[in-house]
Formats: C-alpha cells, sequence, structure tokens
C-alpha cells in the first residue's frame, strides 16, 4: 500500500514538475519573445515620412521593418519613383537571402577593379561599384542572363521593366518554371503579345502565386517602368507565402493581458510583458521596454509596442534565430457572425474553438467574460454546449458576445417559449408564403399569412410591393412557427446603378456630401475615366464603411482624406445620389467568373478556374439588377463581376456585380430548321446558348419548339416580318427547310422571337458593352467599352482594341439589319436603346463587317 502510494506521489510531483507554468492551461505552452537589440534604429530606418495616404503603405513598412527595402536617408521613401534594373535586383536578392553573397562580390569586385588614370584607388570606396556585387551574384544563380548583365553594365541606371522584375523575381525565389499548355495566366492578358517569350516560363509560376497582377483592364503592361511601391507590396507578398530566403518567421495571437515589471542587472529598467493567446492552447508572452519597443503597424501608421492594448488581434513578425521581435501588425478586429460546429472550450475555459463547415479547419476565438448564450431560444450556460452542436457566435472586437446554439430537431420536448420578436434584414426571395431575408450574412424563412400586414412609410402596401433587396423589420409572432404580423419596409431603395472610385478631396458633413480626385467609373470588370465629378450627395440612408466598420463623415474627414473610396451611385435627374460608400487601403483587382463554392457563414466564396477564396464584410458593395443587396444573394452558378482589394489578411472584395446577359426565363438557340408543323418546329446542327457560350444539342435532346400568333419571325432573306401562317404554310413548299436561325424560346419551349438568317457565321460571339449611338435609319449601332466572352477562361475579357489602354481604340460598329432586339419584356427597335444604355450582344463577323443577331438591353 505504500509503495502504490509513493508511486502516485511520484507521478504527481513529476506531472507538477513538467506541467506548464501557465494556470489552468494545462497541455498548453508558453513561448516567451523579446523585442530585437535594435528596435530604435529598425523604427528609425522604417518611419518614412512620404506615405500617408499611400496605398502600399503596409507592405512599405513591413519590408522596411524587415530589412529588405530602405530609405532614401532622409525619412523619405520616395513610393511613387521608378525601379532602375540595378535596384530591383538588389530587392529581388535581398528577399531571396542572398545580399551577403552580393555585399562580399561587391567588396571583391571594387578592390580589384583597375584604377583609372585620376582616380583614386578603387579599393578605398567599394561601395561606389555596390551594383557589380549584385548583378553578379544575379548572373552566377541564373537570375539575369549573361546577356543581360552586360547590357545592364553597358547601360546603367535604367528603369526596371515589369516583366523583368516578375522573370527575376520567380527565378530568385526558386519558382519551378512552366511551359507549353500550362501557360494560362500570362495569356489571360489582353496586351499577351507584347511580352518578351523568353521570359514567360518564368513569369507564368508566379502570377500562379497571386505575387504580381495585372491592372484594372486585364492587361499586365509588360513593357511599363514599376515603382518603389508597387514592389514593396511584390516582395510582401513573396515574403507572406515564405517564399525566397529572408528568414523570418511570424506568429498571429490576441493580447489578453499587459502587465508592466521591473528587471535590474545587465536588462535593468521598467519592462512591459504581453501575454498573447495563440490559436488552440498555447501562448505567447512578448516583451519589450517601456516607453518604447518594436515598431508597430497600427491603423495604418508606424508606432512603438507601447501603443498595444489588451483585446487586439496582433501578427508578430520575429527573427528564428534569436527569438527577438522585429516588428508587428495590428490586424483588423474580428466581427460579426460566425457559424460552425462547437468544438469544445480551450483548457482554461477562456477561448472556443469553432469548425469551419467549409473546410474542416478549426478556429480559436476568444470568450467575452459577458457571453450570452442562448439553446433553442432558451438561455443556456457554457457548461450546456456539446461538441458537434451547431452554434452561430456573435463577436465583437475579437471577442465572443453571444452564442446561439440548437439541438436540432431530435431533443423532442426542447421547444422554446412562444414570445414575440423582431428581425432586421434585407429581403432575399419570397416564396409563395414564405419570405426570406438575410442578416449579416444569415439567412431565415418567415410565414406569411392573409393576417400579415405590409407598411411602408405608415402607408399600407401589398405583398407584390416587396422588392428584393428592401431592407425590412418584421415582427414575428410565433417564434416557433416563424409566423409574422407585421412586415414594415423601409423608404430606403439603396439603388445603384454606377459604382464610382477616386481619392476623398474633400468631405462636407453639414451636407452629406463628398468630393473625389481622378474619379473613374466602373463597368463591368473595367475602370474608366470621368474625368470631372461634381459632389456627390450621400443618401440619408447611405452607409459609410471603413474597411467593415461603420463610420462617420466627420470621421472621414478628419482622417481619411487622400484615401482611396468606392461609391455605389443611383443616378437622378441632375445629379448623382450615392448609396454607399466605402474607405479600403490595399492594392485593388479585378475578377470576373462564375460562382462556385460558397461559405457565406464563413463570409468567403470562389470562382471557377480561380484558386483564391475571396472574403466579403459589411463593407461590400454588392449590386444586382441595379440595386444593393447582401453579398450572401449570389449563388453558385450566376456569374460575377468582382473587384477585390489585397490586404495581409486575404482578398476581400470591394465590389460585387451581378451580370446575366439573357433573362434567366428565356433560352436561346441557333441551329437548321428541319421538321416544320403547323405550329411547332425542330432545329438539326443545333446548339444552345449556356451562359455566354454555345453548346451543341444532340437531336435526341433537342426540344420541340412551338410557335403561335404572337410569334415575331424575322426573314432575313425578303428583309420583312412574316406571319406564324406564313412560317406554318411553307411545311407545303419547304421554302424555309435547311435554312439558318435564331429562336428566342420561353420556360414552356414557345418561340417568343424568332430570325431566319441569310448566312451562317462559324463563329457567333457575345460581348457586353455601352451604346454611344444608334441609328434606326441605317440600322447601324455603335458601342463602346467592349468585353468579351472568352470561352477558354470562362469570363469576360476587355477588347483590345476598345477597352481601356487600347493601342487603337475606336468602337464597335454592328449592323442591326438582322438582329432580335429585346428591351425589358418585348422586341423592339434600335430607336428605342439610348446613349449610355448597356446591351448584351450576339454578333458575328462578316468580310469586315459586324453583324448582331441578338441584343438584350441590361
Amino acid at each position: 500500500m505504500r509503495s502504490r502510494l509513493n508511486l502516485i506521489l511520484s507521478l504527481m510531483i513529476i506531472i507538477a514538475l513538467v506541467a506548464p507554468g501557465y494556470p489552468g492551461a494545462f497541455g498548453a505552452v508558453t513561448v516567451t519573445y523579446e523585442e530585437s537589440n535594435y528596435s530604435d534604429d529598425i523604427f528609425r530606418a522604417a518611419n518614412f515620412s512620404d506615405l500617408k495616404g499611400h496605398w502600399a503603405t503596409t507592405p512599405i513598412y513591413r519590408m522596411a521593418a524587415q530589412g529588405v527595402i530602405k530609405g532614401d536617408g532622409r525619412g523619405n521613401f520616395r513610393p511613387e519613383a521608378t525601379l532602375t534594373k540595378e535596384e530591383a535586383l538588389a530587392l529581388i536578392l535581398r528577399i531571396a537571402g542572398a545580399e551577403q553573397d552580393a555585399m562580399v562580390a561587391a567588396e571583391v569586385q571594387a578592390e580589384n577593379r583597375p584604377t583609372q588614370r585620376g582616380e583614386q584607388e578603387a579599393s578605398v570606396a567599394p561601395e561606389r561599384f555596390w551594383a557589380d556585387g549584385y548583378l553578379q551574384v544575379a548572373a552566377n544563380r541564373g537570375i539575369i542572363t549573361q546577356l543581360e548583365l552586360e547590357e545592364i553594365r553597358a547601360n546603367p541606371n535604367r528603369p526596371a521593366q515589369r516583366q523583368e522584375v516578375a522573370a527575376w523575381l520567380s527565378k530568385a525565389l526558386g519558382l519551378t518554371a512552366v511551359y507549353g499548355i500550362n501557360i494560362q495566366k500570362v495569356h489571360s492578358f489582353t496586351d499577351r503579345n507584347e511580352f518578351n517569350p523568353a521570359y514567360l516560363s518564368a513569369i507564368e509560376p508566379l502570377l500562379q502565386q497571386n505575387i504580381m497582377g495585372g491592372d484594372p483592364g486585364g492587361s499586365f503592361r509588360p513593357a511599363a517602368t514599376i515603382k518603389r511601391g508597387e514592389m514593396a507590396s511584390i516582395l510582401d507578398r513573396a515574403a507572406r507565402q515564405r517564399l525566397g530566403g529572408l528568414g523570418t518567421a511570424s506568429f498571429e495571437g490576441r493580447i489578453v493581458e499587459k502587465t508592466n515589471r521591473w528587471e535590474g542587472a545587465s536588462n535593468a529598467g521598467q519592462w512591459v510583458d504581453l501575454e498573447v493567446q495563440l490559436p488552440g492552447l498555447d501562448r505567447a508572452r512578448v516583451s519589450f521596454r517601456d516607453q518604447g519597443g518594436f515598431p508597430v503597424l497600427k491603423n495604418q501608421q508606424l508606432v512603438r509596442a507601447s501603443t498595444l492594448a489588451a483585446g487586439e488581434q496582433v501578427e508578430f513578425i520575429y527573427n528564428p534565430d534569436n527569438g527577438q521581435i522585429l516588428m508587428a501588425q495590428v490586424l483588423p478586429s474580428q466581427q460579426g457572425s460566425f457559424d460552425g460546429y462547437f468544438g469544445g472550450l480551450s483548457g482554461d475555459g477562456q477561448s472556443l474553438r469553432l469548425q469551419d463547415p467549409y473546410s474542416g479547419q478549426r478556429r480559436t476565438i476568444p470568450l467575452s467574460s459577458q457571453v450570452v448564450v442562448i439553446i433553442d431560444g432558451r438561455p443556456g450556460r457554457l457548461a450546456d454546449l456539446l461538441p458537434g452542436q451547431e452554434v452561430s457566435l456573435k463577436v465583437s472586437n475579437n471577442a465572443i458576445v453571444g452564442i446561439n446554439a440548437t439541438f436540432g430537431p431530435y431533443l423532442a420536448g426542447y421547444d422554446a417559449p412562444t414570445r414575440p420578436q423582431v428581425k432586421l434584414g434585407r429581403v432575399k426571395e419570397i416564396l409563395g408564403e414564405y419570405l426570406v431575408i438575410t442578416d449579416n450574412g444569415q439567412e431565415e424563412s418567415y410565414r406569411l399569412s392573409a393576417g400579415t400586414s405590409f407598411i411602408r412609410g405608415r402607408q399600407p402596401i401589398s405583398l407584390g410591393d416587396l422588392r428584393i433587396g428592401d431592407r425590412v423589420r418584421l415582427e414575428v409572432a410565433d417564434p416557433r412557427t416563424g409566423q409574422v404580423s407585421l412586415v414594415e419596409v423601409s423608404n430606403y431603395e439603396g439603388l445603384a446603378d454606377k459604382v464610382v472610385r477616386g481619392r476623398l478631396n474633400a468631405v462636407y458633413p453639414e451636407g452629406r456630401q463628398v468630393s473625389l480626385v481622378d474619379p473613374q467609373e466602373y463597368f463591368y470588370g473595367s475602370w474608366y475615366p470621368l474625368g470631372t465629378l461634381g459632389g456627390v450627395v450621400l443618401d440619408s440612408g447611405a452607409d459609410i464603411y471603413l474597411n467593415n466598420q461603420l463610420v462617420s463623415l466627420d470621421e472621414l474627414r478628419r482622417g481619411y482624406l487622400g484615401h482611396e473610396v468606392y461609391i455605389a451611385l443611383s443616378s437622378t435627374p441632375g445629379s448623382l445620389l450615392g448609396s454607399k460608400m466605402m474607405v479600403r487601403g490595399g492594392e485593388s483587382r479585378p475578377y470576373n467568373g462564375i460562382v462556385d463554392q460558397t461559405a457565406w457563414a464563413l463570409n468567403r466564396f470562389s470562382l471557377v478556374k480561380q484558386g483564391e477564396n475571396f472574403l466579403v464584410d459589411e463593407g461590400t458593395i454588392a449590386i444586382r439588377d441595379g440595386k444593393l443587396v447582401d453579398p450572401q444573394d449570389f449563388k453558385s452558378g450566376e456569374h460575377v463581376f468582382l473587384e477585390t482589394v489585397y490586404t495581409g489578411s486575404g482578398e476581400y472584395s470591394a465590389l460585387m456585380q451581378h451580370f446575366q446577359g439573357v433573362p434567366s426565363r428565356l433560352s436561346i438557340y441557333a441551329g437548321r430548321l428541319d421538321d416544320i408543323d403547323r405550329r411547332s418546329l425542330a432545329l438539326y446542327r443545333a446548339s444552345e446558348l449556356v451562359g455566354n457560350q454555345w453548346k451543341s444539342i444532340s437531336s435526341r435532346n433537342m426540344p420541340e419548339l412551338v410557335f403561335d400568333n404572337k410569334t415575331r419571325i424575322w426573314d432575313a432573306y425578303e428583309g420583312d416580318w412574316i406571319t406564324p401562317d406564313d412560317l406554318a404554310e411553307s411545311r407545303w413548299s419547304d421554302w424555309y427547310r435547311r435554312e439558318d436561325a435564331i429562336i428566342v424560346a420561353d420556360e414552356t419551349n414557345k418561340i417568343l422571337a424568332m430570325s431566319i438568317r441569310s448566312y451562317d457565321p462559324d463563329v457567333l460571339k457575345t460581348s457586353i458593352a455601352r451604346v454611344v449611338s444608334a441609328d434606326p435609319n441605317r440600322n447601324i449601332l455603335i458601342l463602346d467599352r467592349v468585353q468579351d466572352w472568352s470561352e477558354g477562361y470562362q469570363r469576360w475579357v476587355p477588347n483590345p482594341d476598345s477597352g481601356p489602354g487600347a493601342r487603337r481604340y475606336y468602337n464597335l460598329q454592328l449592323d442591326t439589319e438582322d438582329a432580335l432586339i429585346y428591351l425589358g419584356t418585348s422586341y423592339r427597335t434600335i430607336g428605342e436603346l439610348n446613349p449610355g444604355d448597356v446591351v448584351y450582344v450576339v454578333h458575328y463577323g462578316e468580310s469586315n463587317d459586324y453583324c448582331a443577331c441578338l441584343i438584350f438591353k441590361q
């Protein structure tokens, strides 16, 4: 018995000795870090005075603190200055971890360079030949060729080209070259023919890693120069992916406690300790001297570690060789709602683990001391939660303040008490007797009945007056059944038929008015200069966001003049009315494509043939059918135009614009007329327009198409309309048999309109464009801002001759004599199209002319 007690006691002592010292964190590890010995030097070297309002502020500070980029010695970085080839190679070698070799090579070459008459000994000033070492090491490592080496030496200080920087950086990072048909990204640019073919295999993998990209117009500008700020952003992207040999590492966590202590001996003085909660159970302790500390990037400004506070989510960048912190960046606070499965509490009970239903990964989120738990409508406790239980978390300032959980339909008798509730959100769908609304990414259905009242501005309205995107307030009489007694519709309509961006020039809170410098207008994936733009008045209901946080006009005026902003506008007679405004810093990137996977509970989605996960938040401007909606209203399979802003925490969607082209209830067919009956016909060699491109249909799968007396039929041979009876009578003469036709049918396969053509083009092309002019007398339609559908890349690309940055800009002229023109709900003539109208066009080329088959006004 005594031996057993001794064994138990021994085991307890061993456990006590090896268990972590942090209270309540059994199984956890606390790692200690200190500030760098050179914190003051790093701060001075990185604290540039000319970065205010610059889009690349964050990567510039990050790269400067890690010693990759440097200023001009006078406190400036000059982010808009052009980079020379020598400077570009020096930066590339630093990010690759080869700077020491280059410096040694420079000294050796300087010491051994022949002295010219009248010159001092070269060995006296080896820094004079600093570039030689970088050039030689770059050549030795295969980053540049021998020919490039000789050209740079013969023509020093020439500007670096974007394609050169891309190819050199790719080689320096050791990315695997890509050849042949696997080169995809390069060929997606409108100026793909301007690349130096020798660089393609190296540039492609860099593009695939999203280290570099194109401009909003879809071009790469391979021969263009590159600016210092742009280069900092490129290098920071590579460093975040741990490419190259920079030799730094990072960790992320939430500061849970900040304490002061006094230390003697060699480290005498007042010190500050930060207790940082890491993902999972582990913690880190970060220490620095009071009244200073390592540099910290906070709210786009470089400050010291002494400004850090409990509750902030921070990324710490450190030297893994000595554990010293080089710098830190305060990350945006987690806000909003998160859905998933309850994965348990941390060992100390201070955090909750949530399993991502999209990827299965887990995230750890701290708990507020005042967290409220509701389980199936009843108050609960943290101890009542079960692993695997569905939960919805409300997060504010990086901490969970509310948990809404459910046991699901399998726990008999667990019904919430009936009590009235108020719900706010936007109308997403109306499905018979059910009203679907969304709020903060959460979608819920409520039941309507004959007793449900509808009001707008205190005036009664009907269910038919509700529109998708309307803001509503619901009074739910019975939460168990979702029965709604009142639907109150906001007067604010949130119309948005235009989006502009520019730098914020002035803010006038008293008149809710703002003005922009260098304004640009968004048009389906491309930005076009607006020239002058008058003051924009913001609607009284318009929200203003700084990233995902609501801000006031006063706050914008005080701290964000010069920042880039996006504004959704509704065109009103004589003015532009702003319906939503967003300020977001970072590098903008254009995308468009078909929505693939969605995980709206986690505020993210992906596009077909795109590897990125795109993030959305409250600040995202989402537009559908000329109205502001929630991003969650976009469904898989729909086409979306997307403008993202790249930040350190991901690609956030600044703008999402829905595109449909052909109304969803219509089907478009092309083929040859075969059997024509009294009120039906068949096609052979038929194709259907599916999602902007033509797909062949076998005769077995081709539906029978019917027509009636309302069907409109254009005979291109006669240049006139014929009646359905004329078509039916042709079955006796085979007059139209074997002729080519384009047909517009509804969901019942009834033909609404058709055009019998005199020409069968090999290729039918689909485009989006803006109307410049329409001449009904000559049947000529002139378009600009043309975007063409690419079947290979499954996305829209700017027409190289009509898009932004075109080398020989001209408008697209279409012959519309044989075109079917659909305006809203009926077929009209081009004379009813107005300048500025947006159209979706199916057209083809014949000789040197372009002819339209179908035109749909958007």
